[in-house]
């Protein structure tokens, strides 16, 4: 895929809308911690747990657009948080930086990596380790397809695949169970789920809001969504965005409600392996295989493609402040081949 320069392969060549970039933000935050976490997060603390999960990106996401907004008027031309970072801190605070978000971008990627290698484990039984190899090679080579403009080609596809799981699952098993057998199944075994002075959950809201906060005001990715969009199209794509993803682990969270309403279960991994055997319709099981596939794939890619741009609009651009924009773009490319062949050597 051809671009005309290196700002193109990590912005893209216009200014995307309030559609585009709610949907590039969503696949960037709808990930295997969603489709995995919510429902952990549902089974320790009840129902405050997939509420605080939900608020927890819908509060960061809306907040950040008002970051955003500022940071678009004091810097318009930026491309990475790097460039804010560079003109706000002291050259040791900045370098700083720039290491801690390298390594939380891996951290990030690895956590990917292990929600892919899990779910390869429970669709086809390979070991954890072995999963977690494939599922690495498999993202870093779509990752390294076509920079920017292959990102949102596979996020459109992969927010439709993900709202359709979200919705049809279910709607198929609430319809065909019913929702007062449900709930009733749901008091009889699980009581606890559906107590409201629960002061553990109110307290895993409280530290989601603050871990949230945390996750998005550092984020690569979220920068670069940011950068590509008109200065007064930001907050309220954000916010849009934010509003939307609210929806997601409330709708992940109903999916283990089905599971567990029938009775006990030993761990959170029994519940996914149960829940994938339930799930009697081959459409719908081909449909959650693909919403959790393309949600981890969509975070890795999004999560290497701004490590790249990171390193070298920032870490290689200073010990090469001469490099010409084609300079740039050919070792970004190198950079995600080396990554191809050597997956976090």
């Amino acid at each position: 895929m051809t671009y005309l320069s290196f700002r193109e392969y990590v912005l893209g060549a216009a200014k995307i809308g309030i559609g585009l970039g709610a949907v590039s933000i969503l696949a960037r935050w709808v990930t295997g911690n969603t489709i995995f976490g919510s429902p952990e997060a549902l089974v320790k603390y009840g129902i405050f747990g997939g509420i605080g999960f939900a608020l927890m990106g819908a509060v960061a996401l809306s907040c950040f657009g008002l970051l955003g907004r500022r940071v678009r008027r004091e810097f318009s031309e930026g491309m990475t948080i790097g460039d804010y970072l560079q003109g706000k801190l002291h050259p040791f605070g900045y370098w700083l930086m720039i290491s801690l978000l390298l390594l939380t971008t891996i951290e990030a990627m690895f956590v990917q990596g292990m929600a892919g290698g899990v779910l390869l484990n429970i669709l086809f039984g390979l070991p954890i380790p072995l999963g977690l190899l494939c599922f690495f090679v498999f993202c870093v080579l779509f990752a390294g397809i076509g920079g920017i403009r292959s990102i949102h080609r596979v996020a459109i596809v992969q927010i439709i695949i993900t709202f359709a799981a979200a919705i049809l699952i279910p709607v198929y098993f609430f319809i065909g169970k019913g929702v007062e057998h449900v709930y009733n199944g749901l008091r009889l075994y699980h009581p606890y789920l559906l107590v409201a002075s629960n002061k553990e959950g109110l307290l895993f809201i409280v530290t989601g809001l603050l871990i949230g906060f945390g996750q998005v005001f550092v984020d690569q990715a979220s920068w670069q969504r940011m950068y590509m969009m008109e200065e007064k199209k930001v907050v309220p794509t954000f916010l849009l965005s934010g509003l939307i993803f609210a929806t997601v682990p409330l709708a992940f969270s109903s999916l283990i409600i089905i599971v567990i309403f029938t009775g006990g279960f030993d761990d959170i991994y029994s519940l996914l392996f149960d829940l994938v055997r339930k799930i009697d319709s081959m459409f719908l099981l081909v449909l959650f295989v693909l919403c959790s596939f393309g949600a981890i794939t969509s975070a890795f890619g999004a999560g290497l493609h701004s490590m790249i741009s990171l390193m070298v609009n920032n870490v290689y651009q200073l010990f090469r402040p001469r490099a010409t924009e084609r300079q740039k773009f050919v070792w970004a490319t190198c950079s995600r081949s080396s990554s191809a062949r050597f997956p976090f050597a």
